[in-house]
């Protein structure tokens, strides 16, 4: 775990094969000894301009449901 903490960064299933650790052991280690959470980078698409069509759809639905019953939001949500 000494090499993780210096680096920041890391693959568990390499720490896992190079100390003979289980992968769950060391998820456990990294989340709860040195605060570390394993993600993922997403792609993100870029908005093109037919997506604002789209979302004011959306907006205008919310929107007319949340006249219809105000507490729609808190149900939905």
């Amino acid at each position: 775990m000494s090499a993780v903490s210096a680096h920041g960064e890391c693959s568990a299933r390499d720490v896992s094969r190079q100390t003979g650790v289980s992968l769950e052991s060391v998820l456990r280690a990294l989340r709860i000894t040195l605060k570390r959470y394993p993600y993922k980078l997403q792609h993100n698409h870029e908005l093109k301009p037919s997506d604002r069509i789209t979302r004011q759809a959306f907006e205008n639905w919310v929107s007319s449901n949340m006249n219809r019953q105000h507490d729609w939001f808190h149900i939905v949500f």
